[in-house]
């Protein structure tokens, strides 16, 4: 896809900048979990509960300046989530017993690879953000010695620093999409 040099991400992928600010609140409680590793279930929690509140309050405003998304679209974020819900089920059953490192690199790893499937509905920057993410979890199962806060804090900055760029919807377009 080539975006003309005046036309944003955005205007290509309405739903980016709500699932921007979504992502950039998750990444946010994520960090704090890092912070108080042990409390991290809680900040991520709140952070999903406060991201989802906010992105539902704030999907319209975000969204409508730059068109209505697709049929398309939308479709490919639900099935996204599906595939990650019934993903995250199956995963967590095969790797309960390894342990909750195994169990943490595992949801990573899904969450990440589910971020590629949300591409038609984002765009480019959150396969970006998938690949990176599931790296960084790959790199935690391979070094046993990378320690699971620190997976926690570089994931969690991972989905705040893209989130944050999605959710100005406008920055690099050239630079990803191509010259127009």
């Amino acid at each position: 896809m080539s975006l003309a040099p005046d036309q944003s991400l955005a205007q290509a992928y309405p739903l980016i900048r709500s699932g921007g600010l979504f992502i950039c609140i998750v990444g946010a409680a994520m960090g704090l979990g890092a912070l108080r590793f042990g409390w991290r279930n809680f900040f991520l929690a709140g952070g999903a509960f406060l991201a989802t509140a906010a992105t539902v309050f704030f999907a319209a405003s975000l969204t409508a300046p730059f068109g209505v998304p697709t049929i398309f679209q939308i479709a490919s974020l639900f099935v996204a989530v599906v595939i990650e819900m019934a993903a995250l089920a199956w995963v967590i059953r095969r790797v309960a017993r390894q342990g909750e490192r195994a169990v943490a690199v595992a949801i990573l790893v899904v969450v990440g690879l589910h971020f590629v499937l949300m591409a038609a509905a984002f765009g480019p920057l959150v396969t970006v953000l998938g690949v990176f993410a599931a790296a960084n979890a790959a790199l935690g199962s391979t070094f046993p010695r990378y320690p699971l806060a620190a997976l926690w804090l570089v994931d969690g900055a991972l989905k705040f620093g893209f989130g944050a760029v999605m959710l100005q919807g406008h920055i690099l377009p050239c630079i990803l999409c191509g010259p127009g």
